[in-house]
């Protein structure tokens, strides 16, 4: 797994990835319902681990030259 280190610490390429998953997703909920999320960032990863982790490894899979 690759990592950015930053001068206060280090971050995966996931957890940014994720980070901005995040943003997307409450953009969509907003324009949706016109009303912000309820829920925490955490709450949201913890619901959906296991479609995020397939949707990321699709990503890194599309990325990779063949």
């Amino acid at each position: 797994m690759k990592y950015i280190t930053t001068s206060e610490s280090h971050f995966s390429e996931f957890r940014l990835w994720l980070a901005s998953q995040w943003a997307v997703h409450c953009n969509e909920v907003l324009s949706a319902t016109h009303k912000a999320t309820t829920y925490s960032m955490e709450t949201w990863i913890k619901r959906n681990k296991h479609f995020l982790r397939r949707r990321y490894s699709d990503i890194i899979l599309e990325e990779k030259p063949k």
